[in-house]
């Protein structure tokens, strides 16, 4: 896993960028076809469990959590705060838009750490999943903010709706401790396919 800190030429904006690589290796440990996962975040001394249904119901790898959502969900549970010590960064009351969420266990560490999550995934048949894992994971937690799920298809040619997602969804927060629009956005696993154009 690699961390660094930017500035722009001003100095007056610091940009965390994190970044980790994860190999995909085909494995019956992998669990692709569990009926349900269990993860252990000890940092946040919670333990989610999701369900999943890879290809089923139309969810198709959505319905799947992947390697690289897991290496997120942890970096992120390990890590309140972000940035410098002279500019952190603290998830608590920060507007967090997830792409590609699937079964949600990204989106659900963030809420633990008090961020407001919008979920979003682009396949319409992934949704029920997302929403049923964000229910049973909010049972008994006390999250500050509920996490809110949309469907959401991004990319070039999707550019119009994801800005008007962005204004209609997503408004400005106002009140004590709240931001404007997205503070940060989540993605794990998201570029994938056969068609090269599309990335």
């Amino acid at each position: 896993m690699e961390a660094s800190n930017r500035s722009d030429a001003e100095g007056d904006k610091e940009t965390s960028i994190c970044q980790a690589i994860v190999p995909y290796v085909k494995a019956p440990e992998h669990g692709l076809h569990a009926r349900s996962l269990s993860y252990t975040f000890p940092a946040l001394e919670a333990q989610v469990v999701l369900q999943q249904r890879y290809g089923e119901e139309g969810a198709g790898v959505g319905g799947a959590q992947w390697p690289a959502g897991h290496v997120l969900a942890d970096f992120i549970s390990k890590r309140p705060t972000l940035g410098s010590s002279a500019r952190p960064f603290e998830w608590r009351d920060k507007q967090v838009l997830e792409l590609g969420a699937g079964l949600g266990l990204v989106a659900i560490v963030a809420a633990h750490l008090g961020a407001r999550v919008a979920a979003t995934d682009g396949v319409k048949g992934v949704l029920p999943l997302l929403r049923s894992n964000i229910q049973a994971a909010a049972v008994g937690a006390s999250w500050t903010h509920p996490v809110s799920t949309h469907l959401l298809r991004w990319g070039q040619e999707e550019e119009e709706s994801v800005l008007a997602f962005l204004r209609e969804r997503l408004p400005p927060l106002s009140g004590p401790g709240s931001s404007s629009g997205v503070d940060v956005v989540l993605a794990a696993d998201v570029v994938y396919g056969d068609k090269v154009q599309v990335w």
